[in-house]
C-alpha cells in the first residue's frame, strides 16, 4: 500500500526541498512507495553477496550500511534517514556490497532496480536531481571520513550529530535543535572510528561545556554556530547546484 492523503511521502518531501517537481515527477516517485514492509530494530534487511533485486525508500525509521571486518570488527559506511534511497549507488552491481539492517522499528518501502528506467525515460529533471543526491551523499560520506582522520572525539561527535539534523530537516518541519538518536553508542563508535565508552564520555563533556544537553538518547544542540566552527563543519545538505538542470515541464 502506498502513501494516502495525509500520509505523506519522505522521499518526495526531501526532494522538493531542492526543486519544484512536477506531477509526472510526483506520480514517478509515488511508485516507489506501492509496497511496505515493517522492520523490527537489529531486524536484516539484506546481506553483503545477496542479490540487487530491490532498491528501498526509507519511510520511517533508521536504518545502517555496514561491513564485518575480518577481526569482527563492524565498519559502519552509511546510516540512511526517512527519504533516502537504499541502493541506489550499487545499481551498477549484481550483488550487495554490505549488510543493511534497521536501528530502530522501521519502514521501508522496496522497488525493483528497473524501476529507476521509468524516472529516466520520462523526467530528465527528476533524473538529475536523483543522480545529485547521490553525489550529495558521496560528498558527505567523504566529509565524514576526514572528520573522522583530522578531529579528536568531539570533533567528530559534532560533526555527526551536525550532519544528521541538517539531514532530518529535509523532510520533517517540526526540526530544530533537537533530536532522538536511534543509534546506540557502540554504532556511532562504528562510525567515527571509536569505542562506544569513548562515545559516552564524549557526549558528558560535550554536555559539560555547553554544547549539548542529553536526557537519554534525546539530544539538543545548544550551541550550534560553536559546533559547526569545532568541526568546520559545512552544511551540504540545505541547498545543491540546480543550475545545470533539465527545466521543468508541467
Amino acid at each position: 500500500m502506498g502513501p494516502t492523503e495525509g500520509d505523506q511521502s519522505c522521499l518526495v518531501s526531501k526532494l522538493r526541498h531542492f526543486v519544484e517537481l512536477s506531477e509526472q515527477d510526483n506520480e514517478l516517485l509515488i511508485r516507489f512507495e506501492e509496497e511496505q514492509r515493517e522492520y523490527k530494530k537489529r531486524d536484516l534487511v539484506r546481506a553483503e553477496g545477496d542479490p540487487i533485486e530491490d532498491l528501498f525508500v526509507v519511510k520511517k525509521g533508521w536504518f545502517i550500511g555496514y561491513t564485518t571486518l575480518p577481526n569482527g570488527k563492524r565498519q559502519v559506511h552509511r546510516l540512511y534517514l526517512p527519504g533516502d534511497l537504499i541502493g541506489t549507488h550499487e545499481v551498477v552491481c549484481e550483488r550487495a556490497t554490505y549488510d543493511v539492517a534497521a536501528t530502530s522499528d522501521g519502514i521501508l518501502c522496496p522497488f525493483q532496480k528497473i524501476g529507476l528506467r521509468h524516472v529516466f525515460s520520462n523526467s530528465p529533471r527528476l533524473t538529475a536531481l536523483l543522480y545529485s543526491i547521490e553525489a550529495l551523499e558521496q560528498v558527505a560520506q567523504d566529509d565524514r571520513f576526514r572528520a573522522v582522520a583530522r578531529m579528536d572525539a568531539t570533533g567528530r561527535l559534532s560533526y555527526l550529530l551536525l550532519q544528521i539534523v541538517s539531514r532530518l530537516r529535509l523532510t520533517e518541519d517540526n526540526m530544530h535543535d533537537r533530536l532522538k538518536l536511534l543509534i546506540n553508542q557502540e554504532l556511532i563508535g562504528d562510525m567515527l572510528g571509536l569505542t562506544g565508552i569513548h562515545v559516552n564520555r564524549t557526549l558528558k563533556y560535550m554536555k559539560e561545556i555547553g554544547l549539548i544537553d542529553r536526557t537519554g538518547s534525546v539530544i539538543t544542540l545548544l550551541q550550534e554556530d560553536r559546533m559547526k566552527e569545532l568541526a568546520s563543519f559545512d552544511d551540504r545538505h540545505y541547498k545543491i547546484d540546480t543550475s545545470w538542470f533539465p527545466p521543468l515541464i508541467e
